[in-house]
């Protein structure tokens, strides 16, 4: 049942039983509920997106970076000598920008992600409208590939520190 259905549905109920001054007062009301339920949802939404994106955007660039750096070290440390307190320096800061980005950003992303999702399933099943649920339920991994391609930042973070480690003791 749609929005439209639902209240035109509930207006002809109420404009029997009540004066047309009511029924009025009652449109008007109802109306703004809609607008506002409208606006919230499009935020919402909006919200999601945005996020999803900038997540998308830092990742590329901070991932990119603490690559791009690793290569150097291992460049460098080929080529001449570095000390020990330069190397770990280095490594350090290749682990710091990675873990900015997968705990400060990725992660924080996902967990406000999953948050509004939940509100906007709340928001759909106060109006009878299953939009985000529908998708959840045709987009859902239902073999065992979710969880190998669901934590692939984690796996990189295991490659980027082993890697250091093994620069270090190098």
């Amino acid at each position: 049942m749609t929005t439209n259905t639902f209240f035109y549905m509930h207006e002809e109920r109420f404009a029997k039983s009540a004066s047309e001054q009511e029924v009025a007062d009652w449109k008007k009301n109802n109306a703004e509920k809609h607008a506002l339920f409208q606006l919230q949802y499009e935020e919402l939404r909006a919200g999601i997106r945005s996020r999803d994106n900038m997540t998308i955007i830092a990742g590329s660039i901070m991932v990119s970076a603490s690559l791009i750096l690793l290569g150097i070290l291992v460049q460098i440390q080929s080529n001449t000598y570095i000390d020990f307190g330069m190397e770990a320096l280095m490594t350090a800061t290749i682990m710091s920008i990675y873990s900015i980005w997968f705990v400060g950003f990725n992660l924080t992303s996902k967990k406000l992600d999953h948050m509004q999702y939940d509100r906007l399933v709340e928001m759909e099943e106060a109006k009878d409208f299953k939009l985000v649920r529908f998708m959840r339920e045709k987009l859902e991994d239902k073999n065992w590939l979710k969880y190998v391609r669901r934590p692939v930042g984690l796996y990189f973070f295991y490659v980027l520190t082993t890697a250091c480690i093994i620069i270090l003791l190098v």
